[in-house]
C-alpha cells in the first residue's frame, strides 16, 4: 500500500501493510518491515481476513496507520462474504512488533465498509 510508518526506534525502517504472498488469492494483507539498511524486508504479521478498501472495479490501496513505540494499528476491511461486497466492514488490524502478536479485530456495530470512510486515524500516547 502507500501508508507507511517509521519505527520511533531506528527512523530507517518502516513498516507497510502489503498483500500477503502467501494468500495472494484471497488478497489478505500482512505486515512488512523494509529499510534502507541491507537486510531483506521481513513479515512481521499476517492478519487473515484483512484487505484493501476495494469497489466493484478493484483495490483502492490505501490504508490508515499509524505506529507508536512497537504497537502498530491500520485499518482494513473483513470480508463478510455476502454478494456485491454486502457484509464487508471495517477492522482494525494490530502488531506488537516486539513480540509478534497480531490480531484482525472486526469493528461493532457492522457497518458496510463502503457506506463508512475514514478521515482520520492514530493511537493515544501517554501524558
Amino acid at each position: 500500500t502507500n501508508s507507511s510508518s517509521s519505527s520511533s526506534d531506528d527512523p530507517l525502517l518502516f513498516v507497510s501493510l502489503a498483500v500477503n504472498e502467501k494468500d495472494l488469492s484471497k488478497g489478505g494483507l500482512g505486515l512488512v518491515q523494509w529499510g534502507f539498511a541491507p537486510a531483506a524486508p521481513k513479515v512481521i504479521a499476517e492478519f487473515g481476513n484483512a484487505h484493501h478498501p476495494h469497489t466493484l472495479t478493484g483495490d483502492l490501496g490505501y490504508l490508515a496507520d499509524d505506529l507508536h513505540g512497537s504497537t502498530y494499528a491500520g485499518a482494513a476491511v473483513h470480508f463478510g462474504g455476502g454478494p456485491d461486497d454486502i457484509g464487508d466492514r471495517w477492522a482494525l488490524v494490530v502488531a506488537d512488533l516486539q513480540t509478534g502478536k497480531s490480531a484482525t479485530l472486526p469493528l461493532k456495530p457492522r457497518d458496510l465498509a463502503g457506506g463508512w470512510s475514514i478521515s482520520g486515524f492514530g493511537l493515544g500516547q501517554k501524558s
